[in-house]
């Protein structure tokens, strides 16, 4: 027997794709009523700051991580985090749609680069763990997002 709370990588594996399963469902309505890129943002920093108060995404950071070393991990972690692209490029399309911005960016890479965005905070975070500069660079986002959110609804008019 192991002192270890996950005797395998495998374990590990599994325990981390129930809980992302898990969370994906707990935010899924919550990701369907975004339609405003406030909204978007807003729900951007909420799921961020349960991410890092429940360690969630520091452990998916550091297999992230990990797995640029381990052919047989990256397709795995891929596996993992596609499913959040998936939800993301979703609330970004229906975000995105009725405003035009489409035309300037996809809603794929803006799911892509919320999602880097988020691993990548949460993993330097565990480096600086006193440092507050990601929340606020979310607040300073979701402050501008009203105004984005009018521009927007500006071209459509």
């Amino acid at each position: 027997m192991t002192d270890r709370p996950f005797p395998t990588l495998d374990d590990l594996l599994i325990a981390l794709e129930h809980a992302s399963v898990e969370r994906l469902e707990r935010y899924a309505d919550d990701i369907a009523a975004t339609s405003t890129l406030s909204e978007l943002l807003a729900l951007l920093e909420r799921i961020y700051a349960d991410d890092r108060a429940s360690g969630f995404v520091r452990i998916v950071s550091e297999m992230v991580a990990g797995s640029v070393a381990d052919p047989e991990l990256g397709p795995r972690m891929v596996a993992l985090v596609e499913p959040w692209l998936d939800a993301t490029e979703a609330a970004a399309e229906r975000v995105l749609a009725p405003t035009g911005l489409a035309r300037l960016v996809s809603p794929r890479q803006l799911a892509f680069a919320a999602v880097t965005f988020c691993l990548g905070a949460n993993l330097l975070t565990q480096l600086v763990p006193d440092s507050r500069e990601v929340e606020e660079i979310l607040r300073t986002a979701r402050r501008m997002a009203p105004l984005l959110d009018a521009i927007a609804g500006a071209q459509d008019a």
